[in-house]
């Protein structure tokens, strides 16, 4: 059995287009524990990202 962790399993977990590419990120309560382009190193989240994450985050919830 493999030891490594199911990111698909995780809550938090979300995917967005951002700039015309797959960002897959990892929310930690309100916090961006990290965000990736789709197949790429972890990359730092700047305002703008960060924003398309939240507003992300605030459609997907249940109202």
């Amino acid at each position: 059995m493999s030891a490594e962790p199911n990111h698909r399993m995780q809550p938090g977990l979300g995917v967005i287009e951002w700039q015309s590419r797959i960002v897959v990120y990892q929310m930690d309560g309100a916090r961006i524990a990290w965000a990736r382009f789709l197949g790429e190193q972890t990359i730092e989240v700047d305002e703008s990202l960060r924003a398309a994450i939240i507003a992300d985050r605030q459609r997907s919830e249940p109202t």
